[in-house]
């Protein structure tokens, strides 16, 4: 939508406006805007920062803690899965996949 070529500009609105549900690049706005309640206008600002801040206050305006904690928890366990955190020797890395799968369902 902001390309400094006309052409992927106007493709990239037409899809946006007209192709809607029929193009990939029609689908991801509908998505956002159905998913954090606002309109094309709020999506596709021309600053990137004031964009993800809009996505962000949305999203933790949705969130618990509840759930902001199960995302916390289920972050530290793939850092542990991917070695970047440790564990006592004990943990297996089947004990952790297990875990998150478990919290994945």
């Amino acid at each position: 939508m902001f390309s400094a070529v006309d052409v992927v500009r106007s493709v990239a609105h037409y899809a946006v406006t007209y192709g809607r549900n029929h193009s990939p690049l029609g689908r991801n706005p509908l998505f956002c805007m159905n998913r954090y309640k606002c309109s094309l206008r709020d999506i596709f600002r021309p600053n990137i920062s004031r964009i993800d801040g809009f996505i962000v206050k949305c999203v933790f305006n949705c969130s618990t803690d509840s759930s902001l904690q199960q995302a916390d928890f289920l972050r530290e366990c793939v850092m542990v899965r991917d070695g970047l955190f440790t564990l006592p020797n004990w943990f297996l890395v089947s004990d952790i996949d297990a875990i998150i799968d478990m919290c994945c369902d």
